[in-house]
């Protein structure tokens, strides 16, 4: 019931997608992503608020908030970059459709202080 404190959470599930390497086609999408799991929590607190006159609508706030960005800290893969090795006279046993999928993950845990004076 006071209203000089929030807090905000925010909760987000997505199961893993279908992928495959590049130019292979639907059918050879054998290849799956791993399931997205993130959760985001903010704080907020009004440091100040002031009515610049008694009959004015106008206020000034002074707020500071406090964020917390993949609570878990999960490490969680957003896509694939696709690594093709391609054949040579010195190693032919490597033929061109030697791909290799290495992982884009978004960012760890974060952490966002910020004030906001607002007139």
């Amino acid at each position: 019931g006071n209203k000089k404190f929030r807090m905000s959470m925010t909760a987000v599930y997505g199961t893993g997608l279908p992928t495959g390497a590049p130019q292979t086609g639907r059918e050879n999408a054998t290849f799956r992503l791993s399931s997205y799991k993130r959760v985001d929590i903010g704080f907020s607190a009004k440091l100040l608020q002031q009515k610049f006159q008694k009959k004015s609508t106008n206020t000034r706030n002074l707020w500071i908030n406090l964020e917390i960005y993949n609570i878990l800290g999960v490490n969680n893969t957003v896509s694939y970059l696709w690594l093709t090795v391609v054949p040579s006279n010195i190693n032919p046993d490597f033929n061109a459709s030697s791909q290799y999928a290495i992982p884009n993950r978004l960012s760890s845990r974060r952490i966002n202080l910020k004030l906001i004076f607002s007139f």
